[in-house]
């Protein structure tokens, strides 16, 4: 019963009107490539679609490429620092270091 309601949602309508559009120019330009025996034949429906995909959903399509290798060795570098702080801590908590201290002596 939980799908079965009365107010159910409907689906969003793709509704897309461009701003510039002329049917007669389109359909010349289109019979003009035909008599030319224009085809971009290397196209792959979607390509450009799902290529981009990842840097579109990260954001990173409108950052430079020297910024994106700034900001992956920023995080390496927080990274490394987290660890060796986690690591420091369990040293110190533990008696590690008192045994190694003992041993010397």
């Amino acid at each position: 019963m939980l799908g079965m309601s009365a107010f159910k949602r409907k689906p969003r309508q793709f509704d897309h009107k461009p701003l510039y559009f002329n049917p007669e120019k389109e359909t010349r330009d289109q019979r003009e490539a035909n008599a030319r025996g224009e085809k971009d034949e290397n196209y792959i429906p979607g390509q450009y679609l799902h290529s981009n995909r990842r840097n579109r959903i990260l954001g990173l399509d409108r950052i430079k490429p020297s910024t994106i290798d700034k900001r992956r060795m920023l995080t390496r570098l927080l990274i490394a620092i987290c660890l060796l702080i986690v690591i420091f801590y369990l040293i110190v908590k533990s008696d590690i270091l008192l045994k190694i201290i003992e041993l010397q002596k």
